[in-house]
């Protein structure tokens, strides 16, 4: 029983264990329930605190009390995601309502069942006995695996997305990872998990007017459950991406919002930090589904990835056959907003080819945008125009520059509209098309697989200042008239 009133709640802690202490705080939050029930399952590993937890278990505890009704968490893989709502959550609720019904699924019947046993073992287990064992039991006739019971009717029935849920019903309806990561380049099995979510999962509740769901997964497609049910309208998205992307973050109906600040700030760094971020970016595309949770369509809208063209050579040698080298620079708005990057790229042409040779995207001040672009020109001297969008800080940027940087150049030029990001995009579409845009060998330069990713993404990429970049460099290069190349310059290119 709750104590009424603050003094009474001061006198009953001052006569409690610290073990009875901390099961009153494991039953009044549901992360401190997770936290003390760990050691139960993973008794040799230590349990790592961080802040997504209490944020997905906010959350759900939103989501037993009745405030929210649809939610979706979006997370990266080995998050602690599903020992949170497939294992602890049920358990936790029942102390605070033994009859409440849950129906958890999983893309695989092995993994719905693991947790339902995983839950019923803490359920069993001597500490959970000794504090909530006056509550309820689970009942003798109704005890396996798949489904169990308490002694007031509550249920945990469990099942594989693809098992059937016909004649199975819910208060609360758990997908826990409903979509295979191996199916992500499948569309017919991707197909086939939304069609048994809407045609049998989503109808499998007791009463629709109080009736509660959740789905809980890492993003592996464009056309994974997630991006349906966020086209469906109607859920709170709770999207917990590796890198802090501020563009994406939002604060939810119960008030949360992502304490970081800092772009590209770290969710867990404990377990991702940063040298195994980069690892994991090494395969941009998994990346930035699974652990960005922001996939990008199979090919492209503007971009298709199969459209690039690559060359072998080191940049350091092609730029020697190339008949005009240029800077292009898509600068930040302005120094105190973070939420955008810097993209510095260097582009030389030959004929109707355009090739990138080198890239700098990062989040920048205006002092480090000044220093990036003096080293940029010293790295590569054939550099002849340095191009910079016409606004904010790139206007200030051309100023500073232009008495000590020759070809400082505002873009576009004097008098002409500047067209949108997405219209800029499209002007240059026809060249990459075509096969005119190459770039470097992304096994020599692991960075190009990023860019490709950001390319294919647009225009829902996480940043688009590489696209500008892009644009504004092409069209520049389409642009310039040039004298015909001096012999025997650029004119064995065998790769081409």
């Amino acid at each position: 029983m709750i104590p009424a009133t603050p003094g009474e709640a001061a006198n009953l802690l001052s006569r409690l264990s610290v073990e009875d202490l901390q099961a009153v705080l494991a039953e009044r939050n549901l992360a401190d329930f997770v936290a003390q029930a760990w050691s139960l399952i993973n008794p040799s590993i230590d349990y790592v605190s961080n802040w997504h937890i209490e944020a997905i278990c906010d959350h759900l505890e939103a989501v037993f009390a009745g405030e929210i009704q649809k939610l979706l968490i979006n997370i990266a893989p080995r998050s602690t995601k599903s020992f949170i709502t497939a294992v602890c959550f049920p358990a936790w609720g029942w102390i605070h309502n033994p009859s409440f019904k849950f129906l958890f699924t999983s893309y695989a019947d092995n993994f719905a069942m693991r947790d339902s046993v995983y839950c019923r073992r803490i359920i069993e287990s001597t500490w959970y006995r000794k504090h909530w064992g006056h509550i309820y039991s689970l009942a003798y006739d109704q005890n396996q695996k798949s489904q169990y019971r308490t002694d007031q009717m509550g249920e945990r029935t469990a099942v594989g997305m693809l098992g059937g849920g016909t004649g199975r019903g819910g208060d609360c309806v758990v997908a826990d990872d409903p979509n295979n990561i191996l199916d992500a380049n499948s569309d017919a099995a991707l197909e086939a998990i939304n069609d048994a979510w809407f045609q049998v999962w989503s109808q499998r509740v007791n009463d629709p007017k109080t009736a509660r769901y959740v789905v809980v997964q890492q993003r592996i497609s464009a056309k994974d459950l997630s991006s349906q049910l966020l086209a469906q309208g109607g859920w709170e998205p709770l999207i917990l991406p590796n890198e802090y992307d501020p563009k994406r973050s939002m604060t939810t109906s119960i008030g949360w919002r992502d304490p970081r600040r800092v772009p590209g700030e770290l969710l867990n760094p404990l377990r991702y930090g940063p040298a195994e971020t980069a690892e994991k970016k090494k395969y941009a595309r998994v990346y930035q589904a699974q652990f960005q949770q922001n996939p990008s369509a199979d090919e492209g809208s503007i971009f298709p990835r199969n459209k690039w063209r690559y060359y072998k050579d080191d940049p350091k040698e092609l730029v020697k056959h190339l008949e005009t080298v240029i800077l292009s620079m898509d600068a930040a708005f302005k120094d105190e907003e973070m939420g955008s990057k810097v993209a510095i790229q260097i582009w030389g042409k030959k004929g109707a080819n355009k090739f990138l040779l080198d890239r700098r995207t990062e989040h920048m001040d205006f002092n480090k945008s000044i220093d990036q672009v003096r080293q940029l020109c010293r790295l590569w001297p054939q550099i002849r125009a340095k191009v910079v969008e016409s606004k904010a800080n790139g206007v200030a940027i051309i100023n500073f520059l232009q008495n000590e940087i020759p070809g400082m150049i505002g873009w576009p030029p004097v008098g002409e509209r500047m067209d949108s990001k997405i219209a800029r995009a499209w002007a240059i579409q026809p060249e990459h098309e075509a096969g005119n845009l190459y770039l470097p060998d992304p096994q020599m330069v692991p960075w190009v697989y990023e860019f490709v990713e950001y390319c294919a993404a647009f225009p829902e990429a996480e940043y688009d200042d590489d696209i500008d970049c892009m644009s504004q460099a092409v069209d520049k290069l389409s642009r310039t008239a040039l004298p015909h190349a001096p012999m025997g310059v650029g004119h064995n290119l065998p790769w081409l």
